[in-house]
């Protein structure tokens, strides 16, 4: 008899997948040999309109490797739910921070007074800001890791039975019987940020049309009295349209994020904390909407923020292609999800 192929079991899933179901949410991995026909099936279902989604090995496993965590454990990854990263059986997420990088900026203008000579200057006053808050997010997650280890062994609950680590070392998961003690940081609102420092770049550096003070008093305002304005920022370049003005933003400011959480980490005392990094609001983008004020790309006060990985409403008008092109020039390999 014909020896079973790992993908029989993979196709079997797909076929059974109901593109009209919400629910269950499907994740595949892709991998540069993915069988062709199980690749036909998923873009099948996916035409069709089914909750899927397709994660590349060539992305999240370096991402996970650039934590340290070595290749055979990076290759076990998985995503619960549709969005969150792990890596049964050796870790268990400490804490989610859903970081709402668009507030970030607008909290940090206002620093800048009349100082800004450029951009360079609003990118330093977003990583002061942006480098405050995911600290302070640490300071929380690394206080319950310590709180909870000094309880271990703790209460032994059923799935650290299917750990590796718990029973042999007689610890629960999260009192420290798993090698990997993680927590999840969202980038949400990651277009309406790009698109903000896009439409600085734009409007107060390059057209001179209002200096960087005038444009945080018409956020303040919410554009009213501000019209003309408004105008301009609505136009100014928008990410997700293969334009290099806002693509350039999008990825330095990634890289920035980056950079500010692998420093912070860093400064953690005793056992490293290693955080995974996600591209996501799932539905938080509405409430954190309300919550947020006007920001300089044209987005009026209370309006959604930008969701999980898209373009923000209406920006991406020149179709698929170029949506896909903005999206590929992320430095999407230090992303663990999203």
């Amino acid at each position: 008899p014909r020896r079973p192929d790992p993908s029989d079991l993979t196709n079997l899933f797909l076929e059974r997948i109901v593109p009209r179901f919400e629910n269950p949410y499907v994740v595949l991995r892709y991998w540069r040999e993915i069988p062709p026909d199980t690749w036909a099936l998923a873009c099948r279902k996916l035409r069709d309109n089914a909750s899927m989604m397709i994660y590349s090995d060539d992305c999240v496993v370096p991402a996970m490797e650039q934590l340290g965590i070595p290749r055979a454990e990076a290759l076990e990854y998985t995503m619960h739910g549709c969005n969150w990263p792990d890596l049964p059986p050796s870790q268990v997420n400490m804490g989610c921070i859903w970081r709402n990088v668009a507030a970030t900026l607008t909290a940090a203008l206002p620093r800048l007074e009349a100082i800004a000579a450029g951009m360079d200057d609003v990118y330093a006053a977003f990583r002061e800001r942006y480098s405050e808050e995911i600290r302070a997010d640490i300071a929380h997650t690394v206080t319950r890791r310590e709180a909870l280890s000094a309880a271990a062994p703790g209460t032994l609950a059923l799935d650290d039975c299917f750990l590796r680590g718990p029973i042999a070392s007689a610890c629960a998961k999260r009192s420290g019987g798993v090698r990997y003690r993680t927590m999840l940081t969202t980038f949400s609102g990651f277009a309406t940020l790009a698109d903000s420092l896009a439409a600085i770049d734009d409007v107060v550096f390059r057209q001179h049309a209002a200096t960087l003070d005038e444009l945080v008093d018409a956020l303040e305002a919410d554009f009213v009295g501000y019209e003309q304005l408004h105008s301009l920022c609505r136009r100014a370049p928008k990410w997700g349209c293969n334009d290099e003005r806002a693509d350039a933003h999008a990825v330095r400011i990634m890289k920035l994020m980056q950079e500010e959480i692998d420093a912070a980490c860093a400064n953690v005392e005793g056992k490293p904390l290693l955080i995974f990094r996600c591209i996501e609001t799932d539905m938080t983008h509405i409430r954190a909407g309300r919550e947020t004020g006007a920001t300089p790309d044209g987005r009026r006060a209370g309006a959604p923020i930008s969701e999980n990985t898209s373009p923000a409403v209406g920006a991406s008008r020149d179709g698929i292609t170029s949506m896909l092109q903005s999206v590929a020039k992320l430095p999407l390999d230090t992303c663990h999800s999203g």
